[in-house]
């Protein structure tokens, strides 16, 4: 069976400036629940972020597949 993420981009601490832990790229270094693939929701103004986020993966987790899915929200507290 193949373990598959659903996850939201973090805007600011997968930046990694504040704190420099990025919390989508530590889900997939975790040796005890491999992550074969992460659907990454992301929206258009920070689809940069999001493919930085997608290789930063690709080099720690080669055999994670990371699949970049645009979903622009209005608020997405509401």
């Amino acid at each position: 069976m193949r373990n598959v993420v659903l996850g939201f981009l973090g805007t600011q601490l997968d930046m990694g400036k504040r704190r420099g832990w990025r919390p989508t790229i530590q889900l997939c270094q975790h040796g005890h629940l491999p992550v074969d693939r992460l659907e990454l929701l992301h929206d258009q103004r920070h689809l940069s972020l999001a493919r930085q986020v997608q290789a930063d993966i690709g080099a720690c987790s080669p055999t994670t597949e990371v699949l970049l899915r645009r979903m622009d929200l209005r608020d997405p507290w509401v």
